[in-house]
């Protein structure tokens, strides 16, 4: 049950609290596109969910539950602004969980998909598609080849794929946009947009 209206205990700012002031933005696209776009509405799976406010947009806007997955710890505070809500995080990589087949009518990954390893992506995919319901909505992104970081690599490791390596990815899926980012400055992420649906 959906319970946004109840008062939330203590609010824990966030690492993206001074940017969404700054922007007004309270999710990315990508949660908004999910909603907007999901006609099952019972449950949603974020994807590298840090500090949840996809998955906060994702509950006000009518999901029923969901759950939230990230490689590192969620801090308590986090947890507590989430308890007036049906959702879990839970702790592990993204290349390490195992989707429930059927279980969901979205799952998004804001700038998760990044950060796996290469060969992991296309069994990432597989359980993506297989944790959908029948026409459910993935919204998500991927590293173009022509991000500046393939040049100059931050410390983590990251994913960059070419238009052929995407399409291999996403077989099965029906693809409702693919759209390349065009790049704004000087780092600005050069991404493959991604909205899907499960047949």
């Amino acid at each position: 049950m959906n319970t946004a209206s109840a008062p939330l205990v203590e609010r824990v700012v966030s690492p993206w609290d001074k940017w969404n002031r700054a922007t007004g933005c309270e999710c990315s696209w990508h949660a908004k596109r999910a909603s907007r776009l999901a006609w099952y509405k019972e449950s949603f799976l974020d994807l590298g969910v840090g500090y949840g406010r996809n998955s906060r947009f994702l509950l006000d806007d009518g999901f029923t539950e969901g759950v939230g997955v990230d490689k590192y710890p969620v801090p308590i505070e986090i947890r507590q602004n989430f308890s007036s809500y049906q959702f879990s995080f839970i702790r592990s990589p993204i290349e390490e969980f195992v989707i429930p087949q059927g279980s969901f009518g979205a799952i998004i990954a804001a700038h998760s998909l990044y950060y796996c390893r290469k060969e992991s992506l296309a069994g990432i995919f597989e359980q993506i598609l297989k944790g959908l319901c029948p026409g459910g909505i993935f919204v998500g992104n991927l590293l173009d080849i022509t991000d500046p970081w393939a040049k100059d690599p931050p410390s983590l490791p990251v994913s960059l794929l070419d238009d052929s390596e995407v399409r291999s990815l996403t077989q099965g899926f029906r693809t409702l946009e693919h759209l390349k980012s065009r790049p704004r400055n000087e780092k600005t992420w050069h991404n493959h947009d991604l909205v899907l649906q499960k047949p």
